[in-house]
């Protein structure tokens, strides 16, 4: 198979996988000299493409890899090429310069059919795997009630950090809402977010974030973030925690415990050995298709929609009701 990278944001993911593939390498994002040492594979071995019509028209390749790095965001004009030219593409993450960047991918997907497949490995971690599995055999109910809380612990604040005016809302939240639609589905029909920058903010603009999100199906979601935290930080991934209607589930430092209402509180071992986002979709390429569909652009585009309501209730001050799409069934995305 010929597979094109585009950037190299989550390549080592794809260093084994590409290993007696035919590859070539596009630098579409201006990246950094400091990335050459890393993906060498990619910056000295393999072919460079000049532009994305020489990396279609000269390589030809089965499919694509868009890999955007922290500082940049995508270009849409890319992805429309490709999807013209019935290549499909797997993108690890969105980071759009505004929402109708990637609602402009979204609207050359539905005109081509070309496969787009995301990665978003936050809803593969072995915690919010194991809380899936569990919730789905548990008997607990319709889930009522999900708090996210994550403290990012203190570190130096990085350049990149500058690229969006709004970081925790913009980076971090994006991998935190597809973990929860993962776990209760992200149907939103209100969405109130609050997300100042105290002094920690500079370069990290809106380093801190508190939003409630009410769904289709009468959830509610308290999400918060507090970016390059010194007082008691999680991990990335952050603790939460799931009442349902008749017992609950709760992720601590990545442990996963059950209690049923009126039970004991059990630990529920973790699920290992996961294939990796990049795994799901090198293989389903491989295979023609063949076998379950991994995360679509499609399951995906309500992640991203969501935070895009987030960002303009925090500009606003005021809540945002997402309008209902035409997706056949009344549903808002």
């Amino acid at each position: 198979m010929k597979l094109l990278f585009i950037g190299t944001d989550e390549a080592r993911q794809w260093q084994n996988l590409a290993a007696g593939q035919r590859i070539a390498f596009l630098d579409a994002f201006r990246e950094n000299e400091s990335t050459r040492a890393d993906y060498r594979w990619l910056w000295q071995d393999a072919p460079r493409m000049g532009s994305i019509e020489e990396g279609i028209e000269q390589f030809a390749p089965d499919f694509a890899v868009i890999g955007v790095p922290n500082y940049r965001k995508n270009d849409p004009r890319i992805e429309a090429a490709l999807l013209e030219k019935g290549i499909p593409f797997y993108i690890h993450k969105f980071r759009t310069a505004s929402p109708g960047d990637f609602e402009k991918t979204c609207a050359a997907r539905r005109k081509t059919g070309v496969e787009v497949l995301v990665g978003e490995s936050y809803r593969y971690h072995p915690a919010v795997v194991t809380a899936k599995a569990f919730l789905d055999s548990a008997g607990f109910g319709k889930p009522e009630f999900l708090k996210w809380d994550s403290r990012v612990a203190e570190s130096e604040v990085c350049e990149w950090e500058a690229a969006y005016p709004n970081i925790a809302l913009g980076d971090l939240a994006l991998h935190h809402f597809s973990a929860i639609q993962t776990l209760a589905g992200l149907d939103p029909v209100s969405v109130y977010a609050k997300s100042p920058s105290p002094r920690k903010g500079s370069p990290a603009g809106g380093s801190v974030s508190a939003t409630l999100v009410e769904t289709g199906t009468g959830l509610l979601i308290q999400h918060t973030i507090d970016w390059h935290n010194s007082m008691g930080p999680t991990s990335s991934l952050g603790d939460f925690s799931i009442d349902c209607e008749k017992g609950g589930v709760s992720v601590i430092n990545e442990r996963v415990f059950a209690k049923p209402w009126g039970g004991a509180e059990r630990e529920i071992p973790l699920i290992s050995e996961l294939p990796t986002p990049a795994a799901r979709a090198f293989e389903y390429f491989r295979s023609g298709g063949a076998g379950p569909k991994p995360y679509s652009l499609e399951d995906f585009a309500p992640v991203m929609r969501t935070v895009h309501y987030a960002l303009e209730s925090a500009a606003l001050g005021l809540p945002v009701k997402p309008p209902v799409r035409d997706g056949g069934n009344g549903s808002r995305a």
